[in-house]
């Protein structure tokens, strides 16, 4: 609660918009997560069953195919939250250079969730992005700009918990792989006549186990963040008549009443 209290009394300064447009730092480790998910073969073939290795380098070729589009996601998002935090009169962030060019080069992989209304979807953030990306600081332009994002922000945050979930789901099942490959192979060693060589492979299997649980808990951390930043452009979107400019009265009171019977918050 008294994190909502500090968040929407900022809104009377736009301090509110500013505090969002820098949770975008929570998304940081997407790209590391996207290269993991990426890399996913080159990891689990040594302990892939010989008849799953056909499908598993078919579906290797698809995700590195992807890669670049996932990753531009998350530069697209970087984008529109950086201009949105500036017009809000944020000087920490950087300019973004905004091109609608960047989501027109993002091609469709169902597979992954990315079809023609997600890449729509990110086509209109894009768009709105470069067309507020010069603007000054105003209140009317900050409301605008997040009540015409809202439904493209929400498509694309949505998409992004869909693909961060199957990175979780992925890496669960190459744990999955792995685990079942090395207790099949220890059960195979006579460990008194290979005492060194049981002992390397259960330090090794420990070590892999706790690098998938990092992982796996890394995605769920950004799965939870996702959300977060979801509810938060809504409400500033359902909210926004209360934006002023610095120095004058808010209707501060009546919104965390508001806030406080929201389901979530």
């Amino acid at each position: 609660m008294l994190l909502i209290v500090t968040f929407l009394a900022g809104c009377a300064n736009l301090q509110g918009v500013q505090n969002f447009a820098r949770s975008y730092d929570k998304l940081a480790a997407y790209p590391e997560l996207t290269h993991h998910f990426v890399d996913t073969y080159a990891r689990e073939q040594p302990y892939l069953p010989t008849a799953s290795d056909a499908v598993a380098r078919e579906t290797d070729q698809k995700r590195q195919a992807a890669q670049a589009d996932l990753l531009k996601i998350h530069t697209i998002v970087g984008q529109y939250m950086g201009t949105l935090g500036k017009m809000a009169g944020d000087t920490t962030f950087q300019t973004h250079s905004a091109d609608s060019a960047v989501s027109s080069a993002v091609q469709e992989h169902p597979e992954l969730g990315m079809n023609a209304l997600y890449l729509e979807a990110l086509s209109r953030l894009s768009t709105l992005t470069a067309r507020w990306a010069i603007a000054q600081l105003q209140v009317n332009a900050v409301r605008d700009m997040i009540r015409d994002g809202d439904d493209a922000f929400q498509t694309i945050v949505k998409g992004m918990k869909s693909v961060v979930r199957l990175y979780r789901k992925t890496a669960e099942n190459e744990k999955k792989n792995f685990t079942n490959f090395y207790e099949v192979e220890l059960m195979m060693i006579d460990p008194a006549q290979n005492r060194l060589l049981v002992s390397l492979a259960r330090a090794h299997s420990l070590q892999q186990v706790r690098s998938y649980d990092q992982v796996i808990g890394q995605c769920q951390t950004l799965e939870n963040n996702l959300e977060a930043m979801a509810a938060h452009h809504t409400f500033l979107a359902e909210n926004s008549d209360a934006f002023r400019g610095a120095g004058a009265a808010t209707s501060t009171t009546q919104l965390i009443h508001k806030a406080s019977d929201t389901v979530g918050w």
